[in-house]
């Protein structure tokens, strides 16, 4: 949705920590491949951009100097990432909340950020069973 808005640097820091993400509960489900793909192609990467031995701190390290409004964009896409599959597992939560505040954001915003991103999820879920009506 918004990753068009952040630096090539930024964007390819942003997949590395999706990456980590869909792996955070052990788990990956088809939804959360086809997420990561469709970021791929949003962001305007490569397949190949996406380092395996990512490690968390690191990539957030790449974000530090990024704007306010980035890494907002980073936690709200990487929440509805973590939305994609309609559960929040309690490791997904854990994760993310190290993403917010190694991002340096508060605890207020990084709620905020769930809140309107599970609004949008379940906004998303009504227009599509609507679209889908007979």
């Amino acid at each position: 949705m918004f990753l068009p808005q952040l630096a090539r640097a930024e964007r390819v820091a942003f997949i590395n920590l999706a990456q980590l993400l869909i792996k955070a509960d052990d788990k990956i489900t088809s939804q959360e491949e086809t997420f990561i793909n469709y970021y791929i192609y949003e962001a305007k990467l490569e397949a190949s951009d996406i380092d395996p031995q990512a490690q968390l701190d690191a990539q957030l390290a790449k974000l530090q100097a990024s704007s306010t409004t980035v890494k907002k964009i980073v936690l709200v896409e990487l929440m509805a990432l973590a939305l994609t599959d309609n559960e929040y597992a309690d490791e997904e939560q854990q994760f993310m909340q190290k993403i917010g505040t190694g991002l340096g954001l508060d605890d207020d915003v990084i709620a905020a950020a769930l809140e309107k991103t599970k609004e949008f999820h379940q906004a998303y879920l009504e227009l599509n069973a609507f679209a889908h009506q007979p």
